[in-house]
């Protein structure tokens, strides 16, 4: 079937995106960022990751002294909290308002990219 109007073939992927994988998405930058809090500020909340801790101790150390990892925790705690608003904006301005949503998607896409990236080294 060829594509040529948006009401004889909708695009089904984007309901896909719509309902499960931007919750989901969500949901795992919420969890991501209360587990980093969680770890920072020595909060005592059950089951929840730590992502830091191994890092640190490739790099001698602890979260009580960060040392010379001060200011790389610095914007790693700043770059979750920005893709959780991130996420937080995209998901709720699906249903709202569609236009400054896909934008914000493919914003959030880029920064997690390089987010990812900058993990892997």
């Amino acid at each position: 079937m060829k594509y040529t109007d948006r009401k004889k073939t909708p695009l089904k992927w984007h309901r896909f995106l719509e309902y499960f994988c931007l919750p989901v998405s969500m949901i795992m930058a919420v969890y991501q960022l209360l587990s980093l809090v969680n770890e920072l500020f020595g909060l005592q909340i059950p089951h929840l990751t730590a992502v830091l801790k191994p890092v640190l101790a490739a790099f001698g150390a602890t979260i009580s002294n960060l040392g010379s990892t001060f200011w790389y925790v610095v914007a790693y705690f700043g770059v979750r909290i920005c893709m959780t608003i991130l996420i937080v904006y995209v998901c709720f301005g699906f249903f709202s308002w569609k236009e400054n949503a896909r934008r914000g998607w493919l914003y959030y896409l880029l920064v997690n990219t390089i987010e990812s990236s900058i993990d892997c080294i």
